[in-house]
């Protein structure tokens, strides 16, 4: 498949189709009051089959604690998470789906309430291949009087969307933006994974073990647009699922106190975890705290031992990069992406002998990150090729599908003395 084209892989409209994987969803939750009520009903009206959902609740903490006492036709597992400095959705979505059994994950929050198709939707496109990310829309609506037995008719009688007709609704229309600007994301863009929105996400159990699921940051707005970078980077095709919508109850609201607190310790935090130039234009080296910051690039010194690390060529090197570069030398398996995953942008590699500027790694980096380029390759003058640099996201989907980077990504030749 050519970059991020999933429209080369859609799903049958197959009346005959027959699911056969288990669908877990997770749903943090804090003080949930009805909303709980409203998810749970909206799932049972889902079109997927019942016997192959489940559903975890992560209680992070409520005051009083979630007690599901309906029956429905799919099983519910409640689980009581102790309030502690590191709360947040991050952590109870990670609880929920470490007690989850499903092949697939779908994580909403608790005041959304999903279409009769969402499970269906998304469910179908891991038939296809596991290393999707399906994402739907997501509405925000007014809805603090919608009462059980309304919500209950809304369903059985039509569906929210013409319930909801006529109201004023927050669309997400910087999400749209994005959609129109990537030809609803069939165009590579390296920037991709900000549409991401953990309160309705689906990804395989593979892919979220494979990128070690959400960072347990409890700060509002991180989680989500954080595991999108990871989940871009080892290859995930991103979908958009127009069936798959999704209501929010209550609009969106923040106090501007409460978006400055927040923004104060979002930017550095975020600036550390990724490495994308929109959130990162210097290396965060002003920024202290506990959180390791995340590798712009791994550089590779093909043959040169740890011995030569004091050499003053390779000094000059990591003295011209920017600190959030890693030059490493010896055995090359700890910057091997295709044995562990590193959520670096790129790997560069350095052919034992070679002599190469700070300028041209960094410029190697910024066609791979604004190009979407899949290796940029560096040659000398007769052609040889002499640094190459990899981008992550490249090497993981041809660990995936087995397409070659050139094709499924491209290739750039630079030479060395650009």
């Amino acid at each position: 498949m050519k970059g991020n084209n999933w429209r080369s892989l859609l799903p049958e409209d197959d009346a005959q189709w027959n699911p056969s994987k288990l669908v877990s969803i997770c749903i943090p939750c804090r003080n949930p009051s009805d909303n709980l009520s409203h998810i749970l009903q909206s799932i049972s009206f889902q079109s997927y089959p019942h016997h192959l959902i489940e559903v975890i609740i992560a209680d992070d903490g409520s005051e009083k604690p979630v007690n599901v006492t309906d029956n429905y036709q799919f099983p519910i597992k409640v689980l009581r998470l102790e309030r502690t400095l590191d709360f947040g959705a991050g952590r109870a979505r990670n609880a929920a789906a470490r007690a989850s059994h499903g092949e697939i994950l779908i994580f909403l929050d608790s005041d959304v309430i999903p279409e009769r198709q969402v499970v269906e939707a998304y469910a179908r496109w891991f038939e296809l291949r596991d290393d999707v990310v399906p994402m739907g829309l997501v509405n925000f609506v007014a809805v603090d009087n919608f009462s059980m037995s309304t919500f209950e008719t809304v369903f059985k009688n039509g569906s929210p969307s013409s319930h909801f007709s006529g109201q004023e609704i927050d669309d997400q229309i910087w999400r749209e933006y994005i959609f129109e600007r990537t030809d609803e994301l069939t165009i590579e863009d390296s920037g991709a994974f900000r549409i991401v929105v953990g309160a309705t996400l689906a990804i395989s159990r593979q892919q979220f073990e494979e990128v070690g699921g959400f960072r347990e940051l409890g700060l509002r707005g991180i989680e989500d647009t954080e595991i999108g970078y990871r989940l871009h980077l080892n290859g995930g095709i991103f979908i958009v699922d127009r069936l798959a919508r999704h209501w929010h109850r209550g609009k969106r609201h923040m106090s501007g106190k409460q978006r400055d607190t927040i923004m104060r310790v979002r930017e550095p935090l975020i600036c550390r975890l990724i490495p994308h130039s929109r959130y990162r234009s210097t290396p965060p080296d002003k920024f202290s705290g506990p959180i390791h910051t995340v590798p712009r690039a791994l550089v590779h010194l093909v043959g040169v031992s740890t011995s030569d690390e004091v050499s003053p060529e390779i000094q000059i090197l990591r003295n011209d990069l920017p600190s959030d570069y890693v030059v490493l030398c010896g055995d090359e398996r700890h910057v091997d992406p295709t044995c562990s995953f590193v959520p670096c942008i790129a790997t560069v590699r350095v052919s034992k002998g070679t002599r190469v500027s700070a300028a041209i790694i960094k410029k190697m980096l910024d066609l791979i990150e604004k190009r979407s380029v899949g290796e940029v390759r560096g040659i000398n003058e007769a052609g040889e090729v002499l640094v190459t640099a990899t981008m992550t996201r490249a090497i993981r989907r041809e660990l995936h599908d087995g397409l070659p980077i050139a094709d499924s990504f491209g290739l750039w030749y630079m030479t060395l003395e650009d």
